[in-house]
């Protein structure tokens, strides 16, 4: 039981570092050649996908810290883009509601983890 509280070993924070920078450098190399297309919608879809395919890795390897972060940013990425989607590019207004959109994204991500953390503990003292 007290397995499950101790802190993250030095190895397991590298993993994140190195799945959180994997993702910068997809993201920024998928954002990159989105300018290159016409559509503006491109940029964000690129940011899309690149969320995906960095929750999509750290779920697979197991970090948790990364896939926190990721998970709540993936969240915010898509909220915004249907945002986007629903009121048409460019007309959402700026700070606040970005600001907002990605609390909310945080929060999410926190309720879901400790919901799911409940859970466990209450099937595996079953």
């Amino acid at each position: 039981m007290t397995e499950r509280w101790r802190s993250t070993p030095p190895r397991a924070i590298g993993w994140d570092i190195a799945i959180l920078g994997g993702y910068w450098f997809l993201a920024f190399a998928l954002i990159r050649v989105a300018y290159l297309l016409p559509a503006s919608v491109s940029r964000q879809i690129g940011e899309v996908v690149a969320g995906a395919i960095g929750v999509s890795v750290a779920f697979f390897l197991h970090a948790r810290i990364a896939s926190f972060l990721l998970a709540a940013f993936f969240a915010f990425s898509t909220a915004e883009f249907s945002m986007d989607m629903i009121f048409g590019f460019h007309s959402v207004p700026g700070r606040g509601a970005h600001f907002a959109v990605l609390v909310a994204a945080f929060i999410a991500v926190t309720l879901v983890t400790f919901t799911m953390r409940l859970q466990t503990q209450r099937t595996a003292s079953q």
